[in-house]
């Protein structure tokens, strides 16, 4: 039967902060290792490569996650702190069930009704607080421990003093559209791809991590997309590529077109020139605040199409040799403007012995590189908009491997 009724609610929740021993959490494995059970910190791995860059020149590394599967986590003690919610003489309409008898009816005491009709700021609410010492384990979900990793991972490459350049590892000072190259040069600068739509309030980022933001969505076939990127701490949420990016001038943006999964190679073609299209126009007008990733590499899923598609050599190698040509083809082109080209990713770029010329993987890394010359960067102090130009800068040559945008 309904019934209306005035009442007092009480609700409560719990929240438990584990304390848990400093901690790595596997990211990268070597293989030649004697003892499989011990892995390299990938920590370890980025400042040992780190330690044979050029002092002159900067490095880009960029991490996305790659699995969201809880683990098992120990912790010291646990901190539980309880909150209880009071609502007073509050008017609730719901219906209360009973058993039917023969020769009559028993109901019962309980009342259905929707919390989310009462609203948390209008209740008076206490707090309580109690600490755990006994060890044990906690799940946590396979974004929590994913971030934690990273963090921990880039919070290490901030600390340690690379021996070759005499600067951190890892870059954590500013960085907008007026950073040049000047102020990270000896660096590697940090990007994060998040994927979790709530990460903003589940993730254990804070808000100076040091590295770039930028919430991953897959690139249609067709169309580059240019969203949000913003420095030390993640973006909003950023839904599939329906909402506009940032628009204010000092907003930092990423370009890109990126998507294994290739189910139309003529698409994937005409996104990359699209995409050069935009880093021109936006070069030209002077705007240095876009990185840019352009992915030629990839699987073929348009020939023998499946729904959960495996990748196999073969269609690696199909993709490599059509994307790698039409790459190459458009670099070299001797009409064509000097473009900036980002981060470029491709197959084989150490193709098997005797098919370099199956894949062009040496032809397509020598013309990115000298595409990367043939433009002038604006200096440091200077208010004019970039010129393109088609004379090698030699000045610039130690500055090939890395995107040009917003880094002028």
């Amino acid at each position: 039967r309904q019934i209306t009724a005035t009442a007092t609610v009480v609700y409560s929740e719990t929240e438990n902060k584990y304390i848990v021993p400093k901690f790595w959490l596997r990211l990268f494995r070597t293989t030649d290792e004697a003892d499989p059970t011990v892995s390299t910190p990938l920590s370890t791995a980025i400042i040992e490569l780190a330690q044979s860059m050029n002092k002159d020149g900067l490095m880009f590394l960029e991490i996305g996650e790659d699995s969201s599967s809880p683990i098992s986590a120990p912790y010291r003690s646990c901190e539980s702190t309880t909150t209880t919610y009071t609502w007073n003489n509050v008017t609730i309409t719901g219906y209360e069930g009973g058993t039917y008898y023969v020769l009559g009816t028993n109901w019962s005491d309980e009342i259905s009704w929707n919390l989310s009709d009462l609203q948390l700021s209008a209740a008076t609410s206490t707090s309580e607080t109690k600490t755990d010492n006994t060890n044990g384990t906690f799940t946590m979900s396979g974004r929590q421990a994913w971030s934690i990793a990273v963090r921990s991972c880039f919070e290490r490459l901030a600390d340690v003093t690379n021996t070759s350049t005499n600067k951190p590892v890892l870059y954590s000072g500013n960085l907008n559209r007026f950073t040049t190259i000047r102020d990270v040069q000896g660096q590697i600068i940090a990007k994060v791809n998040t994927n979790d739509d709530s990460n903003e309030a589940s993730y254990l980022w804070g808000d100076n991590c040091p590295a770039l933001f930028s919430r991953w969505i897959i690139g249609s076939g067709s169309t580059p997309l240019t969203i949000n990127l913003k420095w030390k701490s993640p973006v909003e949420p950023y839904m599939a590529g329906t909402e506009q990016p940032d628009q204010s001038p000092d907003a930092l943006r990423w370009c890109f077109t990126e998507l294994d999964n290739i189910t139309n190679i003529q698409a994937r073609k005409d996104a990359i020139t699209q995409m050069n299209t935009i880093a021109f126009n936006n070069y030209k007008g002077g705007l240095h605040r876009t990185f840019y990733e352009s992915c030629v590499g990839g699987f073929d899923n348009e020939t023998n199409y499946q729904e959960k598609p495996t990748v196999t050599a073969a269609k690696c190698q199909t993709i490599a040799t059509q994307m790698n040509t039409f790459a190459l083809s458009r670099i070299t082109n001797p009409t064509r403007e000097a473009v900036p080209l980002g981060l470029v990713f491709m197959n084989y770029v150490i193709p098997p012995t005797g098919e370099e010329s199956t894949y062009n993987s040496t032809a397509l890394i020598r013309a990115i590189i000298n595409n990367n010359k043939a433009f002038l960067l604006r200096r440091a102090g200077e208010d004019t908009p970039a010129q393109l130009s088609k004379v090698e800068d030699k000045t610039n040559s130690n500055f090939t491997n890395t995107t040009q945008n917003p880094l002028k």
